[in-house]
């Protein structure tokens, strides 16, 4: 990364959490222009198969927390 880069970096960790959450969001849409309108389609028809398998029970949500801690005892 330039020294730019590196220096806005800093810089934004130094804002508070929802101002960081605001300025990666606003990060993110301004790359999504760039994608191929074959990989968005992948992508939504991906989504789509899993809402799908949601709604039918194909597949059971867990808890966020649940995951997590499963997620931690696997790293440790």
């Amino acid at each position: 990364m330039s020294a730019t880069v590196n220096q806005l970096f800093e810089e934004a960790l130094l804002l508070p959490t929802a101002h960081r959450a605001n300025l990666a969001e606003k990060l993110v849409e301004s790359i999504e222009t760039d994608i191929d309108p074959r990989v968005e389609r992948a992508h939504l028809h991906e989504i789509q198969r899993r809402r799908d398998d949601v709604s039918s029970g194909v597949v059971k949500l867990l808890p966020g927390e649940e995951v997590m801690a499963h997620a931690r005892a696997r790293v440790q």
